[in-house]
């Protein structure tokens, strides 16, 4: 998501469930949305149904996509249902 059009926005507050490390404005590198030199901050919630949230993004990233030029084939792939316990960057 955008962590700056969230705020342009107007939007009073966002909820989600989990946080990417390796990227993300709201919670995962960066804290756009707490940032007082951008505009009014944004209340930021995450690691709501925070488990729930990491399988469908594993679900969903399994899957081909049959829109593609030249899908890559993901039949090898499993689906790691064990979620680690990592520090929450909730907010």
């Amino acid at each position: 998501m955008c962590a700056s059009a969230l705020r342009q926005y107007g939007l009073r507050a966002v909820y989600y469930g989990c946080t990417n490390d390796k990227f993300g404005g709201t919670g995962g590198v960066l804290n756009i949305h707490d940032d007082p030199s951008v505009d009014k901050p944004l209340q930021v919630f995450s690691g709501i149904c925070k488990d729930e949230a990491i399988l469908l993004l594993r679900k969903f990233y399994l899957q081909e996509n049959h829109n593609a030029p030249e899908p890559n084939k993901k039949k090898d792939r499993v689906l790691k249902a064990e979620i680690l316990d990592r520090q929450s960057n909730a907010s």
